[in-house]
């Protein structure tokens, strides 16, 4: 079917849902005063006190140990400082899963306003979040390295929302679990294989987790189930995506998300309807195409009930494809609609906020906007202290960021002292081997011929004949 056609047919359906939810309100309505006054009390079900404990096998004070000692093993200088982020990340994560838990088993066996279909639903998706927490945990605490280090703090902070599982509409939608219980078996077990794939994913060995992502395509659809078959398939094309190969990422994502769409499955189909739109635009390099694909995108966002998350990350894409066509207008316009979406759903501390703040201020320079770059290169700069502390490498990028900005306006002063500071920082955390080190040092000898200096300072000099007698 064409575009058009495809978008009316999801109008269609989202409208459809609309009626049918009035009905059923109205004929809830109707029905409330004999409901109060025929139905039983519920009858004592099981205690709800301790099912939260279900996660202890995944995090725990046992395993918040194992965890900082692992990463501190790696001998990356920030190692501590952010083993005590990750586990405050997690204490909040359980804590939340932990109280989900116990609310969905008391409304239906204490209080009596949950059906039973409803409670398995709800704890199928929870035991999804388990898994995927437990697989992190597992990697971060059994075979970490200092780049697992370095994007931990990432890592967790990326890990699946939670309200998810309190969505009863989103969960009712989608096709249900098999009743056969070999089959759920199966399922289950291709579930736990994608959480690893999305753990090793998020510690950047894409590589790796790309081939554990083939076999669970594989196993997916063995199960029949469309569901598990649309998150492998979307999986792998994100995959893809990540090692650059966009060619390769189309199709798998093509596939998932019609997987998507008959699993009624609508916010996973609004994720991929988002990351197509920048593999056919940046990495395809066919910003048309992929502009012509916003009422279909638009109409997904809708259908999964616009979430912020995914509006502000789609609207970004749009605004780089803006970019590349020359609408830097255009681009900044949108840019700044999705920072005001971001700041009031999400809070104006949030990464979310930061990465958009990078966008604008790399949008600014190049319209050559410098001191909006700098303000906002330093806002950006404040949330990622808050968020990583003050010595991580990702400080040290947007400190580096940040000095370019300011020798592009020959301010060369105020250039140093950030310049200066990444180099320490990557020195320390990364080792002066590091490439990174190579690009800051280049960025303090072109502050120094700019100042004028007479010579460049001898330690960053002597570092820099060293590298070009290695290349």
């Amino acid at each position: 079917p064409s575009m058009a056609t495809l978008v009316a047919t999801l109008e269609h359906g989202l409208a459809r849902r609309r009626r049918i939810v009035l009905t059923a309100a109205f004929a809830s309505v109707i029905g409330l005063a004999a409901a109060i006054a025929l139905s039983p009390r519920p009858a004592a079900g099981p205690s709800c006190d301790a099912v939260g404990r279900q996660l202890d096998e995944a995090w725990d004070a046992g395993r918040a140990a194992q965890l900082r000692t692992a990463l501190i093993a790696t001998a990356r200088p920030h190692a501590p400082q952010t083993a005590a982020r990750v586990a405050a990340i997690f204490d909040d994560y359980a804590g939340r899963w932990r109280a989900m838990r116990a609310d969905a088993c008391r409304a239906t066996h204490q209080d009596g306003r949950q059906s039973a279909e409803l409670l398995d639903l709800r704890n199928t998706c929870l035991d999804h979040r388990r898994a995927e927490l437990g697989a992190l945990v597992s990697q971060l605490s059994d075979t970490p390295d200092g780049e697992a280090v370095d994007r931990a703090i990432d890592a967790a902070r990326g890990l699946p929302d939670l309200a998810v599982c309190a969505d009863a509409a989103s969960l009712r939608a989608a096709v249900p679990m098999p009743v056969d219980p070999i089959l759920r078996q199966a399922i289950s077990e291709v579930t736990t294989a994608l959480a690893r794939v999305a753990a090793t994913e998020s510690l950047g060995r894409y590589a790796e987790a790309l081939v554990a992502a083939t076999a669970a395509v594989d196993a997916a659809r063995a199960t029949g189930h469309t569901p598990v078959i649309a998150e492998a398939l979307a999986r792998r094309g994100d995959l893809e995506l990540r090692l650059s190969r966009f060619d390769e990422a189309r199709a798998p994502l093509e596939e998932a998300a019609r997987a998507a769409a008959a699993a009624h499955d609508d916010r996973r189909a609004a994720q991929i309807g988002e990351l197509l739109v920048y593999v056919v635009g940046s990495g395809q390099r066919h910003p048309q195409e992929a502009l012509a694909m916003q009422p279909l995108v638009d109409t997904l966002l809708r259908r999964a009930g616009d979430p912020t998350d995914l509006r502000v990350s789609y609207m970004a894409d749009v605004a780089g494809l803006m970019m590349d066509a020359g609408d830097l207008e255009g681009a900044r316009s949108r840019l700044e609609e999705a920072l005001a979406i971001a700041e009031r759903d999400l809070g104006p501390e949030s990464g979310k906020v930061a990465d958009l703040l990078g966008n604008l201020c790399s949008l600014a320079t190049l319209q050559g906007r410098w001191k909006e770059a700098s303000d906002l290169q330093q806002r950006n700069l404040a949330i990622a202290e808050a968020i990583y502390g003050h010595d991580h490498p990702h400080i040290a990028s947007v400190l580096h960021d940040g000095a370019q900005i300011l020798v592009r306006q020959s301010r060369y002063a105020d250039a140093a002292p950030l310049a200066e500071r990444a180099l320490d920082i990557r020195v320390r955390m990364l080792g002066d081997d590091h490439p990174s080190v190579d690009a800051t040092l280049q960025t303090l000898a072109n502050i120094a011929v700019g100042r004028g200096d007479r010579e460049i300072p001898p330690a960053h000099l002597v570092s820099l004949l060293a590298r070009a007698e290695r290349s």
